[in-house]
């Protein structure tokens, strides 16, 4: 496929945490990533309490190899060719009037106030923070642009939402799995190979710090990681970067 050439050729679309079928479907995203499907039910429970958005990745109207990218997209994801309402009448609280339109979701990613994880990674109390989460691009597009261009709406994003509340320059913090874990023979093998995935050409490491972002904390124990009977320790590393 053609990578995309420019800026920002993707839209994002708040998700609707009072839609069985918004619901429905990020399960089905999570699925389809691999990871985290349990993370959907805290999602839900940040984003009815204000604390988090989530928003879907959608392909604009002028993207270029927009109808080849779809059409990929759905031939492996079918759920996919069932297109969403745009109802979200919410966004961390605040009212807003959903126009209602269809499109066509390719990805989500979220952003998320978790001032209590602040002092377990060792950032100071006092600066503004968004918490960037769950980023995820459909596995047939990845490659193609799509992913960098919803990391920049969503910096973006945030710096608008600090704003809006009157805050200084944002940090974005993320956490990520480690570059020995993502590429250790049995995760490979696991997570990628039997799925029928290409191994990535670059550690999820690397592409954030392409984008800019700085490692400032890790933990060995980060998370846990099933598939089967194989259960896998993930050790993760946590970024930021200031938003300018």
């Amino acid at each position: 496929m053609a990578r995309l050439s420019g800026k920002a050729r993707i839209q994002l679309v708040p998700w609707d945490v009072n839609s069985a079928d918004h619901q429905s479907r990020l399960f089905q995203q999570r699925v389809a990533c691999g990871f985290g499907t349990e993370a959907v039910e805290l999602w839900t429970a940040e984003c009815k309490a204000g604390t988090m958005a989530m928003y879907w990745i959608t392909l604009a109207d002028d993207c270029p190899n927009r109808a080849e990218y779809l059409a990929a997209h759905m031939e492996n994801y079918p759920e996919d060719a069932i297109p969403l309402a745009d109802t979200a009448s919410t966004i961390f609280k605040n009212p807003r009037l959903p126009p209602t339109v269809e499109f066509f979701p390719v990805g989500h990613v979220g952003l998320a106030d978790r001032p209590e994880k602040i002092a377990k990674v060792g950032l100071p109390p006092d600066i503004p923070i968004s918490w960037l989460t769950g980023i995820y691009t459909s596995w047939v597009l990845q490659g193609v642009g799509i992913g960098y261009a919803a990391m920049q709406i969503a910096e973006k994003t945030a710096k608008d939402i600090g704003t809006s509340k009157g805050q200084g320059r944002v940090t974005m913090v993320l956490d990520t799995i480690t570059v020995s874990f993502q590429f250790d023979e049995t995760y490979k093998r696991l997570y990628y190979e039997e799925r029928g995935l290409e191994v990535p050409k670059i550690s999820l490491q690397q592409w954030y710090e392409k984008q800019g972002y700085v490692q400032f904390h890790d933990d060995p124990e980060g998370n846990t990681w099933t598939k089967g009977e194989t259960t896998l320790t993930v050790p993760l590393v946590y970024y930021k970067k200031l938003l300018h």
